[in-house]
């Protein structure tokens, strides 16, 4: 067999796999191994090969030996348990990219709820109302926060920027070139000035999963900045609050901060944040990063500037009141 598959792999299930010796077994009399005698005898050349032959009067291939013997012992093959695969360290480990349909289904917010993840993937995706709605990372909040989250949960990441009120999908951060108050303080998020934004991108999502399955979590955000000189600028004060749809750091699309001021004039900011690694979607498959398009960071570069992600995928900064730039952002999904 060659060439690439039509469909990507996944891991098979205790019940595929018993599920799978049944079927086979019920070729009687047709598994045939050295010591049994069926419609066909293996020859001497698929023994010396390693291969047993598989018959019935409809079928004829071949099976290897070590899987044949397997069949004829299943008490002696191990299967993953649920315990290992049905978590969310399994399901972010491992990047699919298949859609699962037009709605979340009552089986997979189950799944959710459970924390199991059955048959959802980094990478996997719904399209709804035009827009593709891509699982980023399984429990990336379950645990953290002032007021520990103990709700599981998918976060999903739209492959599009999202289009505000006016039908735009760019939208400033605030409407002067500032970025006092940091990202608590901008327009976006604080929804001052009409084209904010924030609120549309929500009633899309509200839209899309239903405002009761949107997950609500504690994030520690950034509410201030120190200039010591200049245009310089850090984030110098931040406190937690009620989470939902935020946009997402340098840290969670590159892994690393870069033009975040770390040691800003011999000063430590304050970037104390859960949002503090790489989304699995991004460290996986990195062409998600780079929508051809370009959308905000929320980490303050300078006195003015934001940080966005590029049409070409590299990280840079603008001022905070421009206007061609959009937003991807995140969010949970709950049962």
């Amino acid at each position: 067999m060659s060439g690439t598959p039509d469909t990507p792999f996944y891991p098979m299930t205790h019940d595929d796999a018993l599920a799978l010796i049944a079927a086979i077994v019920a070729l009687t009399p047709g598994l045939v191994t050295t010591s049994q005698r069926g419609m066909l005898a293996p020859d001497a050349e698929a023994i010396a090969d390693g291969f047993i032959k598989i018959a019935t009067s409809s079928n004829k291939g071949l099976l290897s030996k070590a899987f044949a013997a397997l069949l004829e012992n299943p008490d002696k093959i191990t299967f993953y348990a649920n315990s290992v695969t049905g978590n969310a360290g399994f399901h972010n480990s491992i990047y699919r990219g298949k859609s699962l349909g037009s709605s979340v289904t009552a089986a997979q917010y189950a799944a959710i709820g459970a924390g199991t993840f059955d048959d959802l993937f980094i990478g996997d995706y719904w399209t709804i109302g035009g827009v593709t709605w891509r699982i980023a990372a399984f429990d990336y909040w379950y645990g953290y926060g002032d007021t520990a989250c103990s709700t599981h949960h998918i976060v999903i990441v739209p492959d599009e920027n999202l289009n505000v009120a006016n039908g735009s999908t760019t939208h400033w951060m605030n409407a002067t070139d500032t970025t006092v108050g940091a990202y608590v303080g901008t327009d976006w998020r604080t929804g001052n000035n009409s084209n904010s934004g924030r609120a549309d991108c929500i009633s899309k999502i509200n839209s899309a999963f239903g405002s009761g399955h949107i997950l609500t979590y504690r994030g520690h955000l950034q509410n201030a900045i120190t200039n010591p000189s200049g245009s310089i600028a850090y984030e110098s004060a931040g406190t937690w609050y009620d989470c939902t749809v935020e946009i997402m750091t340098e840290r969670m699309v590159y892994g690393c901060d870069i033009f975040n001021n770390v040691m800003a004039s011999g000063v430590i900011p304050n970037l104390y944040s859960i949002d503090h690694s790489q989304l699995p979607l991004f460290a996986h498959n990195h062409r998600h990063i780079c929508n051809r398009a370009l959308w905000w960071l929320r980490d303050v570069v300078s006195t003015t500037h934001f940080a966005y992600v590029t049409n070409y995928g590299n990280c840079n900064y603008l001022g905070a009141s421009h206007t061609w730039v959009g937003v991807r952002p995140a969010f949970g999904i709950r049962a």
